[in-house]
């Protein structure tokens, strides 16, 4: 299987349980993204630059290395529980274990490319990582979910976007209590 190209078929017969994908590929890349944020938030991004921006303070690192972790462990999650609720819509009925092994393989690239982010500017590898896991989105959802492949990226889109909404209501929800 390649980074760039999953093998849908191989990931569709081998079945692995959701905790099992959960615990081999997004905890431990969701760990490398909470550490690369805490570096950066710790050595590189401690003050206001005129063009990189502000960032966070060194003493606040621990709190953004740990919030970036547990945004990442969780966005599988909740993308594949979006995903599952939104193939009603195209005629489906996917088991949450097809959308969570779509939504797993298919933000490695994000999550590899999360791994620059102690510096700011490699973002734009981030964007093109997300180009790439947009795509194979839509490449799993056909090959798993059943999505007609015309209807796939209409379906992506709307998932992202549902997605979207409920990670920031989420996000808003923590910050109101002050838990991160």
């Amino acid at each position: 299987m390649s980074l760039l190209r999953p093998d849908w078929a191989a990931i569709a017969q081998a079945r692995d349980p959701v905790v099992h994908l959960w615990l081999r590929i997004a905890l431990p890349h969701s760990a490398g993204v909470g550490l690369a944020f805490y570096l950066g938030s710790a050595f590189f991004n401690r003050d206001w630059h005129p063009v990189w921006g502000y960032s966070t303070s060194a003493a606040d690192a621990l709190r953004v290395g740990l919030g970036a972790f547990l945004i990442a462990a969780a966005a599988p999650l909740v993308l594949a529980a979006v995903m599952q609720r939104l193939a009603h819509m195209y005629r489906q009925q996917p088991d949450y274990a097809a959308a969570f092994r779509v939504a797993v393989h298919a933000a490695r690239p994000l999550w590899l490319a999360g791994l620059t982010l102690f510096l700011m500017p490699m973002f734009v590898l981030g964007m093109l990582a997300a180009l790439v896991s947009l795509a194979q989105c839509g490449a799993g959802a056909s090959a798993l979910l059943d999505i007609k492949q015309d209807e796939s990226t209409e379906f992506v889109g709307i998932s992202i976007l549902a997605f979207a909404i409920v990670l920031s209501l989420g996000g808003m929800m923590v910050s109101s209590l002050r838990l991160l």
